[in-house]
């Protein structure tokens, strides 16, 4: 097991990360790091690139671990300071910074997507862990919405009633 400083999809592999051959199709993926951990604490932060733009990102505080690829894949890295890419970063600084929570535990795994961005790719994640019902309030919300829609129609009546009208 390594420790670094932070983790990061570039510091997990230890360079910058390659994109996708020429001659792989749009939409083509690949798994680039899978990490969990606990976070205690999201902070945002900010760089000012070379280009005088302004890039900005949570840094999340706790225990975390990380592959880089599915799990088991490389080397294990594990430290107290974590930056995620937005997709799966933005989702858990909410978590984190709702009022009254405590430390998270998660687990995601980030994939890069072919597309025709200036990069040549996209990340997506996905979630390893389900919240419990208590700790996301999506879930509590979908109860309460689901509880006023009507039950859902079968198939076979719609469909009998629709060649009743021919």
């Amino acid at each position: 097991m390594k420790l670094l400083k932070k983790i990061t999809v570039k510091t997990v592999h230890g360079k910058k990360l390659d994109g996708f051959a020429q001659d792989e199709p749009l939409g083509a993926e690949r798994v680039v790091l899978t990490v969990y951990g606990r976070a205690d604490k999201a902070e945002p932060g900010e760089n000012t690139l070379p280009s005088g733009d302004i890039s900005r990102y949570t840094k999340f505080r706790g225990d975390f671990i990380a592959f880089p690829g599915a799990m088991g894949e490389g080397d294990k890295t594990r430290s107290g300071v974590m930056i995620l890419p937005d997709v799966a970063g933005d989702l858990l600084a909410a978590m984190c910074n709702r009022e009254g929570a405590n430390a998270v535990n998660f687990g995601f795994l980030i994939g890069i997507k072919k597309t025709e961005t200036p990069i040549g790719y996209e990340y997506y994640a996905t979630p390893l862990i389900e919240s419990e019902e208590d700790a996301d309030p999506l879930a509590a919300i979908a109860q309460q919405v689901s509880a006023k829609l009507p039950a859902p129609r079968s198939g076979k009546g719609k469909a009998a009633s629709a060649s009743a009208g021919k």
